[in-house]
């Protein structure tokens, strides 16, 4: 299975408090998985919280992107 080209992504959430923190835990798989895999090429993070992004706007990111694997982190 080819894995090159790997999308992780934050769904948007109201967010209560005016300071947005960036996505830590996504940004630690990120790591991960470059440290471990010599065929991840493009690992990119989709945060769709600071823009307040729609299911729309993230599905053409998607398509834009094209990856082989996506991750996705929700509370």
């Amino acid at each position: 299975m080819k894995l090159e080209r790997i999308l992780l992504i934050r769904t948007y959430a109201p967010v209560t408090h005016p300071s947005l923190c960036p996505p830590l835990g996504l940004m630690y798989i990120a790591s991960a998985i470059r440290n471990a895999s010599e065929q991840a090429r493009a690992i990119r993070i989709l945060d769709m919280r600071p823009e307040a992004m729609t299911p729309d706007q993230m599905r053409k990111e998607i398509e834009s992107f094209r990856p082989d694997l996506i991750g996705i982190s929700s509370l």
